[in-house]
């Protein structure tokens, strides 16, 4: 079950207002591309999907999304990333009618182990 299948685009503004010390982040090459692949329909009802089948943090639904892409970040920036494509995710999510819980959930190692944990969300 999807809560909203009227997709709505998030904003960078929301972005910038959310999270404001990744602004720089936001603006690289790398976080243009993370969000141009996450701010869609499609990602964002991996997120769903993973959050309401199977009682998954939204991040998980994306994983092998971003996989190469995070995988290619040197490993001393990885942990920054990681933190990066979180906001985005939790832009996009808040966006669509979610909220956080404040829990954090184990995300499985598919495709290899890029998330230990991550957000929870719920309907808002």
């Amino acid at each position: 079950m999807i809560t909203n299948t009227a997709f709505r685009p998030a904003t960078a503004q929301e972005f910038q207002e959310q999270f404001p010390r990744f602004t720089g982040r936001f603006a690289s090459a790398l976080g243009g591309s993370l969000w141009e692949l996450l701010n869609t329909p499609e990602a964002c009802a991996y997120m769903e999907c993973a959050t309401l089948n199977h009682d998954l943090p939204a991040v998980a639904g994306i994983a092998r999304l971003v996989a190469d892409k995070l995988l290619a970040v040197p490993e001393a920036e990885r942990n920054g990333t990681r933190q990066l494509i979180g906001c985005l995710v939790a832009t996009i999510m808040r966006a669509n009618g979610w909220q956080t819980t404040g829990v954090k959930g184990n995300v499985p190692p598919f495709p290899v182990r890029l998330f230990a944990r991550a957000e929870m969300y719920v309907p808002a």
